[in-house]
């Protein structure tokens, strides 16, 4: 997280799963300004993010069974975000559920990995997702 935090400050990283605690650690040591995309994020769902940190989107599904088994890990910051969302007030914080039906069948993703399921959900995603970077880069 350190050596992230002093070599890509000013990047926005996709992070998924476990990765989502390194991205908040390098985040918490000044990293990422623009902001993060975390993709069924394995986090506390009421971890606070840093006030230099101005957007932060987390994808979640209802059936990502092992981020909801994450929270009852003691003494680490792994969580149920990947399963409900972020718990926040945080305008900076955004929940977008992959599983709802505002989008595309194919595309809606069920599971812990589900955005990488098929071809029409990775292209999908991968569309959608690349939207928000270009947006947070400026």
């Amino acid at each position: 997280a350190v050596q992230l935090a002093k070599r890509f400050g000013d990047c926005v990283p996709l992070a998924h799963s476990n990765g989502a605690a390194i991205v908040h650690r390098a985040a918490m040591l000044g990293a990422f300004e623009q902001g993060v995309i975390l993709l069924n994020p394995a986090l506390d769902r009421d971890i606070v993010w840093p006030a230099h940190v101005k957007k932060v989107y987390v994808y979640y599904s209802s059936g990502d069974v092992p981020t909801k088994l994450a929270r009852y890990i003691p003494f680490v910051k792994w969580g149920a975000s990947g399963f409900a969302g972020a718990l926040t007030n945080d305008p900076r914080v955004v929940n977008v559920k992959t599983a709802a039906s505002g989008w595309p069948a194919g595309a809606r993703s069920h599971s812990h990995s589900g955005m990488f399921s098929t071809p029409m959900s990775q292209a999908f995603w991968a569309k959608h997702i690349e939207s928000k970077l270009r947006r947070m880069a400026g």
